[in-house]
């Protein structure tokens, strides 16, 4: 758990300045877990590094935005409200619906898979070409 706080915190400082995440991050488990459930996904340190931007975005969005002012107080009240409200959600959907009832203001659409870009046939040539490794070639050429 202590390696996932880490990770939780390294990526969420990373686009919120505040000396509070550590706080937040120590009482966000719930939510965290329960949201993911919605993608039939594991709150783990893997799961966490292999989705930066979603953690960062969720976290920002839900939780700091439009706080007012950023005191353990208010993480504290934001939190136990979100974690109510993925208590009673059964869905994502529900979920977004009593976000919205609760705090006046949708939260975006944050992607949990990330779009990979389709390269051209120019650019797998050019990566081919920039991971080419002479020594590999060599070795692959004494072995016939």
């Amino acid at each position: 758990m202590d390696k996932l706080h880490a990770e939780m915190e390294r990526t969420v400082s990373k686009t919120i300045d505040n000396k509070l995440v550590d706080y937040q991050i120590s009482l966000s488990d719930n939510f965290y877990t329960k949201y993911l459930s919605y993608y039939d996904c594991p709150y783990t340190q893997e799961v966490v590094k292999s989705h930066r931007k979603f953690f960062q975005d969720l976290s920002y969005c839900a939780i700091y935005q439009k706080i007012g002012e950023v005191t353990k107080i208010s993480i504290q009240a934001r939190l136990s409200e979100l974690d109510t409200l993925v208590d009673i959600s059964d869905n994502k959907d529900e979920f977004d619906t009593f976000f919205y009832k609760k705090f006046q203001f949708k939260l975006p659409e944050i992607p949990f898979e990330e779009e990979k870009l389709e390269l051209s046939s120019f650019d797998l040539q050019l990566q081919q070409a920039l991971n080419y490794n002479p020594k590999e070639d060599e070795r692959q050429r004494k072995r016939r």
